[in-house]
């Protein structure tokens, strides 16, 4: 009889264990409508029929913005207010999951290339581009110290894909999707 019992335990927790690691959204729901003064309304739709997956978006300082697709091109796509296409800019260098896109007062463009769903990747970087010298992208590579094992055991600890940053004055500030659906990692 305890063998059977530990069978039937095993089996469970094996079975929970597989059901944590599929599914890692989070226990709860929370409604969200934003309240009585929070609207959505459209203002335009980006033309490019190149562009597939809209991952980020960023001012030229020209009046127009960047975007680029988030893991099918190297290409940064330039569109108007009203989003015309404008043209391409295509970067020398691979986009594993480009996640976000962010530009400085001094036409740097900085293009996230970080995303991490299943946290397995060890080769997370900032791809640097000055318009004008695409060819040539600067790289910063960066690692999350806490993360010790690709992906963590625990899929609650899957704290380790960034998929927003930010430059403001020297800096760049990045922000991770973690699973729990309710924080985000600086």
């Amino acid at each position: 009889m305890s063998r059977t019992f530990f069978r039937i335990l095993s089996g469970l927790s094996l079975l929970l264990l597989v059901l944590l690691l599929i599914w890692h959204r989070p226990w709860f729901q929370e409604d969200c409508e934003g309240g009585k003064n929070f609207g959505l309304s459209l203002f335009s739709t980006i033309q490019n029929p190149d562009v597939k997956e809209s991952s980020g978006l960023c001012p030229d300082g020209k009046g127009a913005f960047f975007t680029m697709n988030d893991d099918s091109d190297s290409c940064l796509y330039r569109m108007g207010i009203g989003g015309e296409d404008l043209g391409k800019l295509c970067i020398g260098s691979g986009n594993q999951d480009w996640e976000e896109i962010c530009c400085a007062a001094d036409g740097r463009i900085f293009i996230g290339d970080f995303g991490n769903n299943f946290n397995r990747r060890k080769n997370l970087r900032i791809l640097i581009v000055r318009p004008g010298e695409e060819k040539k992208p600067g790289i910063l590579r960066f690692h999350y110290p806490e993360q010790t094992s690709f992906p963590p055991l625990n899929p609650f600890d899957w704290d380790f894909d960034c998929e927003a940053m930010v430059y403001e004055r020297d800096s760049l500030w990045l922000f991770t999707k973690n699973k729990d659906g309710r924080s985000t990692n600086l």
